[in-house]
C-alpha cells in the first residue's frame, strides 16, 4: 500500500519521502490546490502547484507555538503584538483583496 502511495505521489511530481500520513496529507493538499485552481481561466502549471504544496508543508512543520511559548508574560505578548501589528494588518488586507483574473 505504501509503495503504491509513493508511486502515486511521485506521478504528481511531489516529494516521496516521509511516512504514510505525510504522503497522504501531501497528496490531499495537492489535490485541493489543483481542484481549486480549475475554476480560473489561467491555470497554474503543475510545477507551481508542487512548489506551493512543498512550501506549505515546510511552513507547517515550523513550530509556531515556540514563539508564543517564549512569550511568558502578558506584557511580552502585548509588546510582541505592538511590534508586529503592521505586518499582521498587511497580511489581513492582502487576504481581503480580490484576486486579479
Amino acid at each position: 500500500v505504501i509503495k503504491e502511495l509513493r508511486e502515486h505521489v511521485e506521478n504528481y511530481g511531489l516529494t516521496t519521502t516521509g511516512k504514510k500520513p505525510e504522503l497522504i496529507k501531501r497528496l490531499k493538499e495537492y489535490t485541493l490546490r489543483y481542484n481549486a485552481q480549475l475554476e480560473h481561466f489561467f491555470q497554474k502549471p503543475r510545477k507551481e502547484l508542487v512548489r506551493e504544496v512543498e512550501e506549505r508543508e515546510r511552513m507547517s512543520t515550523v513550530p509556531s507555538s515556540s514563539v508564543v511559548a517564549a512569550l511568558k508574560s502578558d506584557k511580552d505578548r502585548e509588546q510582541y503584538s505592538k511590534k508586529h501589528n503592521a505586518h499582521f494588518v498587511k497580511l489581513i488586507n492582502a487576504t481581503r483583496k480580490p484576486r486579479k483574473q
